[in-house]
This record gives C-alpha cells, sequence and structure tokens, in this order.
C-alpha cells in the first residue's frame, strides 16, 4: 500500500532545537536517572523559540496540505479489510465515511480540525482504540452499539468529559490529558469536574486527567471509586479529600506537579495501591500515611523538600522502585536495609556523605543511583549479584572502585567528576578498562 497509509510528516532540525530550548527554559531537569544532565540556563531566547515555532508551522502546513490532498484522492482505493486507518496531521474539517471498514481495529485521526465525529466512524464491531486528540471537538456521537475499549481525546478544548462516552460499555481507558501536548497541539483541555455517568461505567479501569482543572472533592472521589488507575498531574491540588480511602480498587495514582504537602488520613487505608507518584509536590517529609500501604510497589517523591527518610518506610516489604532524588536527604537509615525486594533506588541531587555498608546486603537491588550529592565514602558492592547499574558521579570519591568497574554482570557505571579522576594515572587506567570493556558495560568517565 503506499505511503499516504503511514504518514510521516518530516521534522526538521527545527524541532529538536525547539524541544531542547523548551526543556532549558522550564529551569528543571525532569527526571532522566542515569541520563541525567545537569541543569544549565537556556541557550536560545524565548523569542528566539517562538520565531522558529512559526517557521516550522509554516514549512508544516505545507506539508500536511500535501498529504491530505493524496490521502483523500486515494481514499475509495483503500480496501474494505483494512485493519488500521491512519489519518492524523491532515488537517481535515470533516472526517471521511469509514462505514466500509468492518474490520478496523484502530482509527488514528489526532491533530485534524474535525469538529464532529459521526456515528460512523464508530460501526466496526472490531474497533478497539480511537485517538482524536488535537481536535476542536464540539460534538461527539456514538452508537449505542459499540466495541471501543480505549479512546484518546488529549488536547481537544474539552471544557468536560463527553456525555456520549456513557454508551461506550466496553471502554476501559480514557486519555482526556494535556501533558506534552502545549506546542504539539493548538486546544488544551479544561476539564474540572468528574461527571456522575463515570461510576455507572462497569468496565471503566483507566482514566488520565493529567493537567485540566479537576477539582478533586468528595464527590469526585466516589465516583472515581471503580477506576483502577488514576491520573491526575498538573491540576492544582492542594489537598485531598478525607474520604479517598473509597478509591478501594485503585492500583495506580499518580499527583506529580500539584502542591500537596500532607495526606489526610484515610489514605492509609488504600490498600491495593501498587504505585503513587508524588513528583514535584511540597512535601517536607515523607508521610507516614504511606508506609502503611504493604501492597506498594513504587513510590516517587522527586522534586519534594525531603530532608529524611522515617524508619516506617520499613513497613514496605514489597516496595521496588524508590524514587528520592532533588531533595534534601543527608542520612540512608538504616530501616531501608531490610526492604528486601528492593530493585532500583533513586536518590541523586541529595545531601548524602556516605552509603553504608549495609546496602550490599539488599541483594535484590538492580540500579543504584547515589549521584550528585558530596559522597566521601562509597562500599564495595561488586557482589551484589543482581546490580547492573551504578551511579555515582559528582561525588567526593577518592579511591576507585576498581571490583565494581569489573564486575561481571554490570551494564553501566558512571564515574565522571570524583577526586579519583584527578589523577592522571587513574584516569588513564580507567580509560584502558573503559575501551577493554566496551561491548559488556558503558563505563563514563567524563
Amino acid at each position: 500500500m503506499r505511503n499516504f497509509l503511514f504518514i510521516a510528516l518530516q521534522v526538521v532540525p527545527i524541532v529538536g532545537i525547539l524541544a531542547q530550548s523548551t526543556s532549558l527554559l522550564d529551569g528543571k531537569v525532569i527526571r532522566l536517572d542515569s541520563t541525567k544532565q545537569d541543569k544549565v540556563p537556556a541557550v536560545i531566547h524565548a523569542n528566539q523559540v517562538d520565531s522558529l515555532w512559526r517557521v516550522w508551522q509554516l514549512e508544516e502546513k505545507k506539508q500536511r496540505t500535501v498529504a491530505r490532498k493524496e490521502f483523500l484522492a486515494n481514499f475509495d482505493q483503500l480496501p474494505d479489510t483494512l485493519e488500521v486507518l491512519r489519518m492524523d496531521k491532515l488537517d481535515l474539517t470533516e472526517m471521511p465515511d469509514i462505514s466500509r471498514f468492518n474490520l478496523l481495529r484502530e482509527l488514528h485521526a489526532a491533530n485534524n480540525k474535525l469538529e464532529t465525529i459521526p456515528k460512523t466512524a464508530f460501526t466496526s464491531d472490531s474497533l478497539h482504540f480511537v485517538d482524536l486528540s488535537g481536535n476542536p471537538l464540539h460534538r461527539l456521537k456514538i452508537p449505542t452499539k459499540n466495541t471501543v475499549v480505549s479512546i484518546k481525546m488529549e488536547a481537544c478544548s474539552l471544557k468536560r468529559i463527553p456525555f456520549s462516552l456513557r454508551k461506550m460499555k466496553h471502554l476501559k481507558r480514557i486519555y482526556l490529558g494535556n501533558q506534552g501536548t502545549a506546542r504539539l497541539y493548538q486546544g488544551k483541555n479544561g476539564i474540572k469536574r468528574i461527571p456522575c455517568f463515570l461510576k455507572k461505567m462497569d468496565s471503566l479501569t483507566e482514566i488520565n486527567l493529567n493537567y485540566n482543572k479537576v477539582k478533586l472533592n468528595k464527590a469526585a472521589v466516589r465516583r472515581l471509586k471503580n477506576i483502577k488507575v488514576i491520573l491526575l498531574a498538573g491540576n492544582e491540588l492542594e489537598m485531598l479529600p478525607e474520604n479517598i480511602d473509597q478509591l478501594t480498587e485503585v492500583k495506580r495514582l499518580n499527583f506529580s506537579k500539584n502542591h500537596l504537602s500532607e495526606l489526610p488520613a484515610s489514605f492509609s487505608e488504600l490498600d491495593s495501591l501498587k504505585s503513587v507518584i508524588f513528583y514535584e509536590n511540597n512535601f517536607s517529609i515523607i508521610p507516614l500515611e504511606v508506609c502503611t500501604l504493604k501492597n506498594l510497589k513504587e513510590l516517587d517523591f522527586y522534586y519534594n523538600n525531603i530532608n529524611e527518610i522515617p524508619d516506617e518506610i520499613t513497613r514496605l516489604q514489597k516496595l521496588e522502585r524508590l524514587y528520592l532524588s532533588f531533595n534534601n536527604i543527608k542520612v540512608l537509615p538504616e530501616s531501608l536495609r531490610s526492604l528486601k525486594k528492593l530493585k532500583r533506588l533513586y536518590i541523586h541531587h541529595n545531601q548524602l556523605v556516605i552509603v553504608p555498608h549495609w546496602i550490599t546486603e539488599i541483594v535484590s537491588l538492580e540500579v543504584l543511583d547515589v549521584g550528585y550529592n558530596h559522597i566521601i565514602d562509597f562500599p564495595d558492592v561488586s557482589e551484589m549479584p543482581k546490580l547492573y547499574e551504578v551511579d555515582i558521579q559528582d561525588n567526593a570519591i577518592g579511591e576507585i572502585p576498581w571490583k565494581l568497574a569489573n564486575k561481571e554482570n554490570l551494564k553501566l557505571l558512571f564515574l565522571k567528576n570524583n577526586l579519583f579522576l584527578e589523577d592522571e594515572n587513574s584516569r588513564s587506567a580507567l580509560r584502558r578498562l573503559q575501551k577493554e570493556r566496551g561491548n559488556e558495560c558503558v563505563i563514563v568517565i567524563d
């Protein structure tokens, strides 16, 4: 089939510049973990970014016009047995009649100018996935009989969750967020409330409302109580309602980039919770309500104001991933040594001076990232059986961890900016080892 079925508009180098500049202008490093980079000032002024954006827009508009004409000219030639239909980025103002595609499984119609979606778009008995993101939707017509499981309507200028979604009896996932769409799409959702009909959608398991204006009150919690994945990053939340424990089915919560500083006591009752993310909030301590979540596997407090890790963290016996970077933590408490299932510990960009020797007792550990601290003492972790990634860069470690650098199953090791690299002989020896192990392990020295 001709290329118009898989339209991939060429992105000129300007986009790369834009992506870099926007990130730099942000002033913060989003989680990069072992591929971190320093915070640096913007190298391109905001006005230059806007100018480059306008140039890119004009170029893309031309490409979309060509792609749209080619798509429409060949639309009637598409086989009725088509399973995946892609009509993204064509600036379509009206959706063509796709009712003849009875075997259609996926409909990709993002980033057009569609204000109305007709019922004929949902007639296929096989249709499971629909992406309408980046369209200025005013009306969504959905037939009672449909098989849609996932629908994306990110950045569609929606002020509310469309009432017509209640007809999607098989719907499991709704994506209504705005993350990463500030430049990509023209519109932005501004959803404020959780409608009543959601609690009657028995199949619904996941809802993404990142970067909207949701007011998470008691009524909203009651309407979300059957959902397992709730994403509410960037909604300017300052507190959670007392009845948060009514989310009895929830397994994953994302409250990133809000203004939370404490949790209600009822949060400790969320026994089904496996992942909770408080990335970039206003916590000065890790709330004890979190430490009672016996099934928790992932805990994220990146970019907060936390000074210490409470001993109560020892209760999280199923914890596998702990993210505490970009805080003010000075000590790793001995209570961490009891977390026998911990696989990943990210605590870079803190105030650590030592990494205690008992860290070697956490034999399940696969990734240890303690870069960008003030560490002067780092233990021999070369005998830890599952450890394959270590980051100790930007510390004050004086001795080269030769055993670690030669560890058989090691895949990635960051050593740059430590005291032992000030010796030219040491640096030369490390470079030889870096070259020798190049095929099996990446060792970063500078």
